[in-house]
């Protein structure tokens, strides 16, 4: 598996010219691609086989070879396009959606998207609360002083610089990290940090080999060191999240704000805390290997286990097994969470009654139909194999494929390409690291169609009236 997709991906993916024009769709393909390779080279680090806790190995190592080439054909594809979705495009630069932005548009865009984020953290959003939520759709906008690093990205091509030392923007940056923390949530607190850092990518990839040539070698040698000395850290800010989540409530999210960085804080806690982690891997270690209880234990490190931790697909495929595949009662589920994807006041309105302050996981409910027990909503992740297996039967690989296409033709519109030249969209250099993200287990196979029926006109939507609005503002001042 991991061959393949390494021989695959070195001949369609390290493309400069794929990257530069199909940036938001290689981002996924980048995903799904590391998703297979870093198993490896995560377990070796660990002194452990591939294979680590597994019940099915082969139909793991198998489905997930198979789905990769089945999405990987609908990449080539979707790239092979001269011209996909002209008329959405022309819809979209009318509106202004790939106008550039200067530097004073991009700092209020952030201090707005900053403060909903703070606001809707500190005040919890309620299902139906339509302002709420509303609110919520505009937090992106928090990223968009990033780009000020990469002037060459904005539209700036005249910049000799792959990025630009801003300490405005340094400070912003850390404000964000800082600020992350509040929501208690892992991904959000290295989603600062890893826009920054594929930006960066993207700056040296767009830049000419001169330009790439003139780069400090002391400044990858001091992000290294930065990077070793970093993850320690924020191993500890994740034991000290994880810890208090037991503490989490809707309406009290200052206080586990403060609680989380009195437990940081707090060394002979840490130290406890880091000591019963410890003994919980060994006592995982020992115990006997290839349980068919539910367990997601395959590497230690938080940010790989959604990035590379293959044994959600092996634990949710021997769960999909014993309830056996192309279930009819998944089948109904699938659908009814998409029409939950409406907003709760039209639900009401047509009639429709769905509590989504009340809700499980696919993980969840596969989890209670494998047990014959009542789903409890513990939010469990499911892999896309197994919960599309799980749906489709064996339909699901052609169905992925026809999703997976129509998905990256669609993210090929978050950037235009003219007589030879790439004018990327703010909102797609803004929302890169969620776009890479995209492929990661979560909800399984229903979150294509979550993002194609929903996500991408919403976030296109409120973008495009949002930045309008915004830009009319500023140049009124």
């Amino acid at each position: 598996m991991t061959l393949i997709v390494w021989v695959i991906f070195s001949k369609i993916g390290l493309n400069e010219k794929v990257i530069k024009e199909h940036t938001f769709a290689w981002g996924v393909f980048l995903s799904m691609s590391l998703y297979r390779i870093l198993p490896l080279i995560a377990t070796m680090l660990e002194g452990h086989s591939i294979g680590y806790n597994f019940i099915l190995p082969l139909s793991t190592y198998g489905g997930e070879t198979l789905l990769y080439l089945i999405s990987t054909l609908a990449f080539y594809l979707a790239i092979k396009q001269k011209n996909p979705l002209p008329h959405l495009k022309n819809i979209l630069f009318r509106c202004g959606f790939y106008d550039p932005a200067n530097n004073k548009i991009l700092w209020v865009i952030g201090f707005i998207g900053l403060a909903l984020k703070i606001y809707t953290t500190i005040n919890y959003i309620e299902y139906g609360n339509v302002i709420g939520k509303l609110l919520i759709g505009f937090t992106f906008l928090q990223y968009a002083p990033i780009l000020i690093f990469f002037p060459r990205l904005i539209g700036y091509n005249t910049c000799n610089k792959i990025v630009v030392i801003n300490k405005g923007c340094i400070i912003y940056t850390i404000v964000l990290v800082v600020a992350s923390f509040t929501t208690n949530s892992r991904e959000a607190m290295i989603e600062p940090i890893g826009t920054f850092v594929l930006l960066l990518f993207l700056s040296y990839i767009n830049s000419n080999k001169n330009i790439r040539s003139a780069i400090n070698k002391k400044y990858i040698i001091i992000g290294f060191f930065i990077a070793i000395f970093a993850i320690p850290i924020i191993n500890d800010i994740s034991l000290a999240m994880l810890y208090n989540r037991q503490f989490r409530t809707n309406d009290n999210r200052a206080e586990l704000f403060i609680k989380t960085l009195d437990t940081f804080r707090d060394e002979k806690k840490m130290e406890e805390l880091r000591y019963l982690k410890e003994k919980k891997d060994k006592t995982q270690e020992g115990q006997a290997i290839n349980s068919t209880t539910w367990s997601e234990t395959y590497v230690k490190n938080f940010a790989l286990n959604r990035y590379c931790n293959l044994k959600i697909t092996d634990n949710t495929l021997y769960h999909a097994k014993k309830v056996g595949f192309a279930n009819k009662q998944m089948f109904n589920d699938l659908w009814i969470e998409v029409i939950a994807l409406l907003p709760t006041p039209i639900l009401k309105f047509i009639g429709v009654n769905y509590d989504k302050n009340v809700r499980y996981s696919r993980g969840d409910k596969l989890k209670a139909l494998s047990t014959n027990r009542h789903p409890s909503s513990s939010f469990l992740i499911t892999s896309h194999l197994a919960d599309g297996l799980l749906t489709f039967g064996y339909w699901y690989f052609p169905i992925e494929f026809i999703l997976c296409f129509i998905r990256f033709i669609f993210l090929d519109t978050f950037l235009l390409r003219h007589k030879g030249k790439i004018y990327y969209s703010i909102f797609g250099l803004i929302t890169i690291f969620s776009i890479f993200g995209m492929f990661r287990h979560a909800g399984g196979c229903s979150d294509i169609l979550n993002y194609m029926f929903r996500g991408y006109w919403q976030d296109v939507i409120l973008f495009t009236i949002g930045f309008a609005l915004l830009k009319k503002v500023v140049a009124k001042k």
